[in-house]
Parts: C-alpha cells; sequence; structure tokens
C-alpha cells in the first residue's frame, strides 16, 4: 500500500486479520522504501505461523490446531488479508451520496516496487465503505530439465539466484531473486554511477548517498528521463532503433523461471442498510474503512511453462523422424548407408593406392 506523504502505522491502520484471525498490523507490516516513496509491505508465506504463534505463545497442540484450521481456508471468504483503515473523516462533514476519503494503491505479489505498480488494484477509502479484492492467480511453471542449464542458456533464474552474486557477497543481495527488484537495483547503480549521488527514495537504506539540493541538479533531472524505460538488449528483435540507444541497459535482469501473477478484480462498496445510522454510529463508522483481500478458489491457472525449445534428444528423435515419414529410412538405415559409402571410399581409393605404392618399390633380386 503505497503512500506518497507517509503516515505513522498507528495512524493508517485500525487492525487487520489473516484468514478470519486478528494480529498486530504495526509488528507485522513491514516498511520498504520504493522509487516514488514508502509502502507497508506483508509476507504472506509466512502469516500462518506468525498469527498462530501470536494467538497461541503458550499452547503447542493449540497452536498445532490452529495451522491445521488455517490450512482449511485456503480459499474463499476467509482466505486472505482483512485491513481496517483510519479515515480520519469529521462525522459532521460526511452525507449519504458524498462520501469522501483517501485513495490507496494495493500491490500484490511484489516488492512494492514502482516498477511493479501495473498490477495493482485502486480503492477510494471512504468512511464506512467495505472493499474487496478478488485475487485471480495466474502461474508460470518451469520445466526439470532447465535446472542443469546455466542461467544464460536457460533465460531464467530461479529463486535462489541474483545476478553477479557469489558465495562471499551472497548476503548483500535480496534472499529470493525478483526481475523488477534487479531492475530497481540496475537502475540504482546507473544513477550512482552518472551522479554520484541518489535521489529520494533510491537512497533505501544507505543515507550516505542521498544527493543534496547542492549536488548536481541537472545530472538527476537529465537522469531521471533515462531512467523512464529499460533499454532492450540488441538481440531482442521487434524494437525502434532510438529504442536501442536510450535509457538504462539491465541485460542481466531475467525474468523468474516460476513466478505467479495476480488478476486483481476490486468489487464495489456494500452500502449495507440505507437508513441514515445515527449520530453516535455515525462518528464510529467515519473512522474506519475495512479492505477485504481474499482468494476465491483453491487452484492457479497455469498459463505458461518454461521448457527448453529442442535438446539434443529431441533434435534426433525429430529428424529421425522427419527421415521416416519422407525417406522411408530410419538411424540405423542411415548408419548403414555411411558403413557402405565408407567401404566403397575403401575400395576405390585406399586399397588401390596401397596396391599402386607395393608395385613401385624395387624387385629383391634372388641370391
Amino acid at each position: 500500500m503505497l503512500r506518497q506523504v507517509f503516515p505513522t502505522c498507528d495512524h493508517f491502520f485500525h487492525s487487520c486479520m489473516w484468514r478470519g484471525m486478528p494480529f498486530d498490523c504495526c509488528k507485522h507490516f513491514s516498511i520498504r522504501a520504493t522509487e516514488l516513496g514508502y509502502c507497508y509491505f506483508f509476507r504472506a508465506e509466512e502469516a500462518d505461523k506468525m498469527v498462530c504463534a501470536e494467538a497461541f505463545p503458550d499452547h503447542e497442540d493449540q497452536k498445532a490446531l490452529c495451522l491445521a484450521l488455517q490450512g482449511l481456508t485456503s480459499f474463499g471468504p476467509n482466505s486472505g488479508l482483512r485491513v481496517y483503515l483510519h479515515t480520519n473523516v469529521d462525522p459532521s462533514t460526511v452525507v449519504d451520496d458524498k462520501l469522501s476519503g483517501q485513495s490507496t494503491k494495493i500491490t500484490i505479489s511484489s516488492s512494492c516496487l514502482a516498477t511493479s505498480m501495473n498490477v495493482e488494484g485502486r480503492t477510494l477509502a471512504m468512511p464506512a465503505g467495505k472493499y474487496s479484492l478478488i485475487l485471480k492467480e495466474v502461474r508460470t511453471e518451469f520445466s526439470s530439465d532447465l535446472v542443469s542449464l546455466p542461467s544464460e542458456e536457460r533465460g531464467c533464474y530461479f529463486e535462489d539466484e541474483w545476478p553477479g552474486s557469489t558465495p562471499q557477497n551472497r548476503k548483500n543481495f535480496p534472499e529470493r531473486y525478483s526481475g523488477l527488484e534487479c531492475i530497481v537495483m540496475c537502475k540504482r547503480q546507473f544513477v550512482l554511477e552518472t551522479c554520484k549521488c541518489l535521489p529520494y527514495p533510491l537512497t533505501l537504506s544507505d543515507p550516505n548517498t542521498v544527493c543534496l539540493l547542492s549536488k548536481t541538479p541537472e545530472c538527476i533531472t537529465n537522469t531521471s528521463e533515462w531512467i523512464s524505460f529499460i533499454r532492450p538488449a540488441p538481440a531482442v528483435p521487434g524494437f525502434r532503433q532510438e529504442e536501442y540507444s536510450h535509457g538504462v541497459m539491465c541485460p542481466l535482469c531475467l525474468p523468474k523461471c516460476a513466478s505467479s501473477r495476480f488478476v486483481v478484480d476490486p468489487r464495489m462498496p456494500t452500502t449495507g442498510e440505507t437508513t441514515r445510522p445515527k449520530a453516535g454510529e455515525m462518528a464510529q463508522l467515519a473512522q474506519r474503512t475495512m479492505l477485504d483481500v481474499y482468494f476465491p478458489g483453491p487452484n492457479a491457472a497455469v498459463l505458461y511453462t518454461v521448457m527448453r525449445t529442442f535438446s539434443v534428444a529431441n533434435l534426433l528423435v525429430t529428424f529421425g523422424g522427419l527421415a521416416n515419414l519422407f525417406l522411408g529410412m530410419s538411424y540405423i538405415t542411415l548408419l548403414e548407408l555411411v558403413i557402405l559409402v565408407a567401404k566403397c571410399m575403401w575400395i576405390l581409393f585406399v586399397r588401390q593406392w596401397c596396391v599402386r605404392r607395393a608395385g613401385r618399390q624395387p624387385a629383391i633380386p634372388s641370391p
């Protein structure tokens, strides 16, 4: 949830629930810097253990039961994250037909990066509103024969790989690979090498590299035009000639071999009863808005499968099948033809050459 003007956690979150169980929003939402500002970041992979451990800190049996129940709610209305947001609207200014509030961006399955803002749902946090963001997962998988190939040949990275990382400097890279995060790091390095400093908030966790007002503001302005898009590699077809000469070049930022993309289906807020609430109820409703993010079904659609186009075995089978289909011959027949040609060459050239050489030798006189 990206905010240009960054509020405190308590000012933004009212309460949070994961799969129907409450948890501390400010304790488990992390803060992440992006190209456009800061965002609150929530790791759904660790949410089950986190919520159950927080609900039953001293009871292992109840914690195990909680994890089992969480597995039963892997899809449906209680499958995801429910957040209540403070809207901070004066109840005296709220009317039935004109509810005002704050705009919030929800980015799913990414690292809260500006380059990933194309997959998002936008909500208007109106007082007393109940919003639903339904997530439909679309998955890209990979075949097992890609594991043995180097990243340059397969054209993608696995989750535990990072371009330029070694066992010695691996700790300096993020734990999991993301093509979008790789592009942001590439942009950051380009600006740092060009201007010798970084504009906010590309500084991330290194405040020593921040550009002060006295440090080449014209360089930052010119650089912002370059980093507006990524320059395609020369070997990639389909781009205009001028697109190969402008922009940041990030040839090492390949896509992930296996990834999930979520199609966000925003739903309009539920209005509830049409009668106007009482003054006390209106004051309470005006202070929070519910945002519900959940999975409607248990299965993901596999849109793509990344696989090796042609291995050596596939090429042999393909050529053998074509030869058998159009020429009426197999690999065994082809091998027999090669042996036959070799025998003919031996008879016509090598054997005659041996006979001629033997005939040129001088005769040995008899004693």
